[in-house]
């Protein structure tokens, strides 16, 4: 970012990086093992209707002007219809249902480039409209690509210790465990 000046960091983006540079040292300090990986992507696929529900509750409803609320409420959609849909049809099922009733944002939406106009619903992503308030330890940064403007991130050490798993797992799939690799 030559060329342009900084902004100052707000109380709570500045609380995020100083939790975050505090926990991260004692999450690097112990390495995944592959029971441990295993163990961590097991529960992920077993509570994934579980924390799915847990995201709508608190994170969706809960915060009743995300985009999301809005349009499961234009939809008709209560969170006892939700959880009826995801006990009935799965989560591959609820969601293809919830696509269905036209409750979906587009990654055009999401990155605020094009308004979301459906259901009645009228409304634009600015940064922070799709934030996980769920997420614990974590740090915004700004991310880059090789298109556009750079883009708000957030990295939570929960993210990284599921992506910890899944290389983990990789790895020991290849043959690469304890071997340098790069990205």
């Amino acid at each position: 970012r030559l060329g342009r000046p900084h902004r100052a960091l707000t109380l709570a983006e500045l609380r995020g990086v100083m939790g975050y540079a505090l926990a991260l040292p004692r999450f690097l300090r112990r390495p995944l093992t592959t029971e441990e990986a295993r163990s961590v992507i097991a529960d992920g696929v077993r509570l994934r209707e579980q924390r799915f529900l847990l995201v709508l509750e608190r994170a969706v409803y809960g915060r009743g002007q995300s985009p999301y609320a809005r349009l499961l409420r234009a939809a008709g959609i209560e969170l006892g219809d939700a959880r009826s849909l995801v006990s009935a049809d799965g989560i591959e099922g609820a969601l293809g249902r919830l696509y269905d009733a036209g409750v979906f944002v587009t990654l055009e939406e999401l990155r605020g480039r094009k308004p979301i106009d459906r259901l009645g619903v009228q409304t634009t992503a600015r940064p922070g409209t799709f934030d996980n308030p769920l997420l614990g330890t974590r740090v915004t940064g700004r991310g880059f690509g090789s298109r556009g403007r750079p883009r708000r991130t957030i990295m939570s050490l929960e993210d990284l210790g599921q992506a910890a798993a899944s290389t983990r797992l990789f790895f020991d799939a290849f043959g690469l465990g304890g071997r340098p690799v790069a990205f």
